[in-house]
């Protein structure tokens, strides 16, 4: 990973950590979980993502840091053997983050 990818992952870790507290919070729901989530954690992520160079290991990384995510969110400690397949399917979602970074860096090659 570049420098810039770099950065933007660990300002989007620090503030996912900052936000620990609202992630194990018993008196959210999913879908709030999740909405903050997008709104605050992955908006950090994606500022700047147009000009980033995809490769295979940054791929990688975004994915392993989308699932750490999600996992947190679910409350699944590190140690339990459960797969991404079954932490998506809990979640109800589809891996987001590379559909995103893709879908943003056609549109500004579409602009631009």
């Amino acid at each position: 990973m570049r420098q810039p990818e770099r950065n933007r992952k660990s300002k989007a870790v620090q503030l996912s950590n900052r936000m620990g507290a609202v992630f194990k919070s018993h008196n959210l729901t999913l879908d709030t979980k999740m909405r903050l989530l997008r709104c605050y954690v992955f908006s950090v992520l994606f500022y700047g993502v147009e000009s980033w160079t995809l490769n295979e290991t940054i791929s990688n990384k975004l994915n392993a840091f989308e699932m750490w995510l999600y996992r947190r969110i679910l409350k699944i400690p590190w140690t339990a053997r459960i797969t991404n397949e079954n932490v998506l399917k809990r979640m109800n979602k589809n891996k987001e983050i590379m559909n995103t970074v893709k879908a943003r860096k056609l549109q500004y090659t579409l602009v631009t």
